[in-house]
Formats: C-alpha cells, structure tokens, sequence
C-alpha cells in the first residue's frame, strides 16, 4: 500500500520477492551510504538483491514474510530504508526482527 518507484502511492497490494542481508553485510552498505541508523540484532535487512525492490514509505508497519512449505511466517516488520526505496538497487530496507519480541508478543497477548 506504500509508495512505488514513481513514489505515487499505490492502490492495490503489492509484493516483491527480497533477500535477506546478514547484519555486517546489512551494516556496511548503510555505513556506505552515510545511513546514521546501524542494524543490531533486533532488525533485519531485506531487498530484491538486483531489481532493487523494497518497502517504502506508508509501508511500515507491514510484514516481511517467509513460506515453509505451504504455511507463511511474519519474520520482521517494515522499519526504515534508503530515501530512494524503489529505485535503490543497494540499500536494503530495514525491517523490526518479529523473533526478539516473542516472549513480548505472548505475554501482551496474554493479558488481554
């Protein structure tokens, strides 16, 4: 539902296959390009390794995915990325790691 490489908002769903970045990897292409923000453990950093397909603005919030079979797992949760999301073919966007706040996710849950 976010902004496309043309930055007009979009008006159907859309997805886009990505690769995920170890975080030294994910670190120096942001270091590279003068991103103050550092991945840590609790982030994880995704992009079409060659089309540059990414998250953009008025994406956050929505779900990095991956299928196991035939069941899908949200595994991260759109952060930030590169001023140029879309037409990046480098910097990966940066997504919140959903399994460091399991233990969160399930008590909040709990409680409610």
């Amino acid at each position: 539902w976010g902004r496309t490489e043309t930055f007009d908002v979009s008006q159907v769903l859309l997805q886009v296959k990505v690769e995920i970045f170890s975080e030294s990897e994910c670190n120096s292409i942001l270091q590279q390009y003068n991103i103050k923000s550092a991945a840590t453990k609790y982030m994880v950093c995704a992009r079409a390794r060659y089309s540059g397909g990414d998250s953009c603005q008025g994406d956050s919030g929505g779900p990095l995915m991956v299928q196991d079979d035939e069941k899908w797992y949200v595994i991260g949760i759109v952060s930030f990325g590169g001023a140029n999301c879309g037409n990046d073919s480098i910097i990966p966007g940066v997504y919140t790691r959903v399994d460091k706040y399991t233990q969160w996710i399930t008590n909040t849950m709990a409680s409610t």
